[in-house]
């Protein structure tokens, strides 16, 4: 066991990000000479326009998408945030702070600095969160712990007007 600054165990992560230039090395290497070598220009747009199209079928049309290869899924899932309660037993609200009228009320009010937040309710979708996963149930490829896969943010907040226009639903899961 390392010991690491004042008795914290080191928490040991294998981080490890592939992006488009990474795929294209592999391409290239792969189909160099042959009449399926593209440039690097060309690749890069061909790539963008499939995932853009996968963002917009995943954002209008599904709740959530197969990757090929048994590679897992992308899925989209709603949730009521409930309250939780902290070691001594006091109430704590778990969503997302709303920073701008946080600090509106704070130069409003001096006296409820950093002791007084505003919360985000999420009227336009009934108090729900969404959230994107992505599930590796039945992925046929090992070690699937050190998989991670992220969704960026124009894809997000695409998702997010379709729920704001009242165009997008998902299934709901338990209350966290």
């Amino acid at each position: 066991m390392v010991k690491y600054r004042k008795g914290l165990e080191r928490i040991h992560k294998v981080i490890s990000d592939y992006g488009i230039q990474d795929y294209y090395k592999n391409y290239h290497k792969q189909y160099k000479d042959t009449k399926h070598d593209l440039e690097y220009s060309k690749y890069n747009i061909i790539l963008d326009t499939i995932l853009m199209n996968i963002a917009n079928v995943m954002a209008t049309e599904k709740y959530d998408f197969k990757l090929p290869y048994s590679l897992g899924r992308i899925i989209t899932r709603k949730y009521r945030p409930g309250i939780k309660y902290d070691d001594n037993g006091d109430p704590f609200i778990k969503r997302p702070i709303n920073w701008g009228a946080t600090k509106q009320l704070w130069i409003d009010y001096p006296e409820l600095y950093k002791n007084q937040f505003v919360y985000f309710t999420n009227p336009h979708s009934s108090g729900y969160i969404f959230t994107l996963i992505y599930r590796k149930r039945g992925c046929l490829f090992h070690n699937r712990l050190f998989y991670t896969a992220q969704v960026n943010r124009a894809v997000k907040r695409n998702i997010c007007k379709q729920i704001m226009l009242g165009e997008f639903d998902s299934l709901e899961t338990k209350t966290k």
